[in-house]
């Protein structure tokens, strides 16, 4: 960094409030993250010698841990090779940083239904500064953006992905996502959420730490004010008590800093404080290991206490009925599903008397497969698969049954916004496909007289389908179609409900593009039929790696992968099932069966729950 680049930066940091502390003591942390700060210095003391790796409940369900002292000699001996051998920044940035930040590409959650990634990463990606910073560099006096080495944040997935696309609290005619900031990133199709940790690496030959501090600080200060934009938003109503936090992790060579980076409230200006909480050389084993703890225990907070804390904040913008369908699930690493919910409070396991009750009302309920229940883990017959449907019908005699459902008519109104969006690329098909889909997908047709006589075969409807392979929380292979169908009639009285130029140019658009053209019923059923005809094997690789796949219509050839076309045809349109990662249709469906269904009786629902070999 040239000089006149670094004074420009350090005198516009001062400006902004921007403060590195360095290792402060105690007493000058702020009191919301003094117990997270202690932790971290905590583990920054561990020695390689001490730390041990019993068999305990604890190893078995984080296997991780088990492996850290081995991924610690390993950082330790690629530490000292790297430094011996010269080698510049890139190449430290791509064969140490995935070692260290292994736990954050690694690891899932669990909840029903499903296993979802919860973190994402940008590498050298630009973060915004609007307005732009006045920084003299060569040829220019201003920078309107940065690129930080790396930066992780929350991805766009399940709960947060219909929070966002949810009516606004204080604007219902527009999405949540369009009346805040949600990343500090130019426009893209997943953006990463609320950023909380950002990397800046150089060469063991470049290392410069006060440099290095002011070209993130701005970044830092973005991150930060990204964070206390929401919470300031939500005012009073704040669920967020700890309030915004970054960690700044950044390295030269072998010599690693952690950071801790906040807000504070200084005479009503905010103040962007960074403490130092730990530095070490990854070269030596006591230094590798007390990182790898570190960031451990940094991936636990943002997963468990974080990511709650943001999207807690954003149920709170979201309209109230919206909000309330909408709460995180409780989230366990990998393959802490069965187990840690048998040891208590305290981390000690619970009595071999309480493990031999669970084991007898598991197997007296579940008497068709073979199920064993241990204390060292479970065991279940793969050839049994679980195969759920459920099914939201909505037609012209329903909709004021279904809006009433609701607690106001605003709330019912933002659900059909959010119902019509879901039409957009839907299938067009009669009731008598939509109940042959259900017979085919749980082989059962014992009802199928009674089922047909609900409404009229022929009756028009635009549906959204998705299917997905999960593992449920028995660790059963679970096979799950979700669809939500909405009469044409039906459709149209929605979209008079809440008529705007917009929506009703909206219901033209899709009724226009999906009734040129029917989905082929014998394809659709030969596509399923496909589906349950996979091998065991097939069928468990589907279901650990949570294969869920949403149904389409393209114009576009080449638009779905040929294994995923109903039928494959030279001329539009193109019915099949694209890879969904964030399967809107399957989270509102759910949700709201759960907290808005008006009864078993009511023929709004169908839903069928069958075990088959």
């Amino acid at each position: 960094m040239q000089a006149p680049e670094y004074l420009t930066r350090r005198d516009l940091a001062d400006q902004l409030n921007i403060h590195f502390l360095g290792p402060v003591q105690p007493g000058r942390w702020p009191k919301t993250h003094s117990r997270l700060f202690a932790d971290v210095q905590q583990l920054g003391k561990q020695e390689f010698k001490a730390y041990r790796e019993s068999i305990t409940v604890d190893s078995i369900v984080k296997p991780w841990r088990a492996r850290t002292k081995l991924r610690a000699k390993k950082l330790a001996a690629m530490g000292e090779k790297y430094r011996d051998e010269g080698v510049r920044e890139r190449g430290w940035r791509l064969n140490i940083e995935p070692e260290v930040f292994q736990r954050f590409s690694a690891e899932v959650i669990c909840y029903e239904p499903g296993i979802n990634m919860i973190f994402s990463d940008r590498a050298e990606e630009a973060i915004k500064h609007v307005p732009p910073l006045r920084i003299k560099k060569p040829k220019r006096n201003q920078q309107d953006k940065e690129e930080p080495d790396r930066v992780y944040g929350l991805k766009q997935a399940g709960d947060f992905n219909f929070v966002l696309n949810s009516a606004a609290k204080s604007d219902p005619s527009k999405r949540l996502r369009d009346t805040i900031e949600i990343s500090p990133f130019f426009e893209e199709r997943e953006p990463l959420l609320f950023p909380f940790l950002i990397m800046e690496a150089k060469s063991s030959k470049q290392g410069d730490p006060a440099a290095v501090e002011l070209q993130s600080a701005f970044c830092i200060r973005r991150l930060l004010l990204l964070q206390h934009n929401l919470r300031e938003k939500t005012g009073q109503e704040t669920q967020w008590k700890t309030g915004p936090l970054v960690w700044f992790f950044h390295c030269y060579g072998e010599r690693w800093t952690v950071t801790g980076c906040f807000v504070e409230n200084v005479n009503g200006d905010a103040h962007y404080s960074i403490v130092d909480l730990w530095s070490g050389d990854i070269r030596n084993e006591d230094g590798a290991i007390q990182l790898l703890l570190i960031v451990d225990y940094i991936f636990d907070w943002a997963r468990d206490i974080y990511r709650r804390s943001i999207l807690n904040e954003l149920n709170i913008l979201a309209s109230d009925d919206i909000a309330d369908m909408v709460s995180v699930p409780d989230i366990y690493s990998t393959i802490e599903r069965s187990l840690s919910a048998r040891v208590d409070e305290t981390g000690r396991e619970r009595s071999t008397q309480d493990s031999n009750v669970l084991y007898e009302e598991v197997t007296d309920s579940v008497s068709k497969s073979l199920i064993l229940i241990h204390p060292e883990g479970v065991v279940r017959d793969a050839s049994i698969i679980e195969s759920k449907f459920l099914a939201l019908h909505i037609t012209e005699d329903d909709v004021e049954s279904f809006l009433l459902s609701f607690s106001t008519a605003e709330s019912s109104y933002k659900a059909i916004h959010i119902i019509l969006q879901f039409m957009q690329n839907a299938w067009r098909m009669d009731a008598g496909t939509l109940h042959d889909l259900k017979a085919h997908w749980t082989s059962d047709n014992a009802n199928e007289q009674t089922d047909r006589g609900y409404f009229d075969s022929q009756e028009i409807f635009y549906a959204r389908i998705v299917i997905l392979m999960h593992i449920g929380p028995e660790w059963q292979p679970v096979r799950q179609i979700t669809y939500l169908a909405v009469s044409e009639s039906a459709l149209k009285l929605m979209a008079s409900k809440v008529a705007t130029n917009s929506i009703s140019s909206a219901i033209e658009s899709i009724i226009k593009t999906a009734g040129k053209s029917s989905v082929p019923k014998q394809a659709l059923l030969r596509r399923i039929d496909m589906f349950k005809e996979h091998s065991i094997v097939e069928n468990l690789s589907a279901a650990v790696h949570t294969l869920c796949l949403t149904s389409t219509v393209q114009r576009r050839s080449g638009a779905i992968q040929n294994e995923f076309l109903l039928i494959r045809r030279q001329t539009a349109p193109f019915f099949g099932f694209v890879p969904e990662n964030s399967p809107g249709v399957l989270d509102m469906v759910t949700t709201i069966y759960e907290l808005h269904r008006i009864g078993p009786s009511e023929t709004i629902w169908e839903g069928s729950n069958v075990d088959s070999p």
